[in-house]
């Protein structure tokens, strides 16, 4: 038995419709033909893990917490914009007291 062989001690039955039968098996071979993993268990162990990573309201999956990395990157972004308006503000409020204060020393 190999390590990863070994670190699958967990069954799981799973009853497939014919049609089912025949798409994993034609998977199976095209898998074999590129020198990939080919064993059915090989194969739904890859559409479970798939399928799990893809639920995101399932804390901890891949898309999980991808969502939640897109929320705070928009978070970040949405506070980026404000920050840059409020600098912008910021510079020409300085802009002009510069200016200001220019005129008074009687400087153009």
């Amino acid at each position: 038995m190999t390590k990863k062989q070994n670190a699958f001690v967990e069954r799981l039955s799973v009853g497939l419709t014919p049609e089912m039968a025949r798409e994993i098996e034609r998977l199976s071979r095209y898998r074999a033909s590129r020198g990939q993993p080919y064993h059915k268990s090989e194969i739904g162990r890859d559409a479970l893990r798939f399928y799990i990573d893809h639920q995101d309201h399932i804390p901890g999956t891949r898309a999980a917490l991808t969502r939640k990395l897109e929320g705070r990157m928009d978070a970040l972004e949405s506070r980026l914009a404000e920050i840059e308006t409020t600098l912008k503000q910021q510079n020409n409020s300085l802009q002009q007291l510069v200016a200001f204060f220019q005129r008074k020393r009687g400087n153009p």
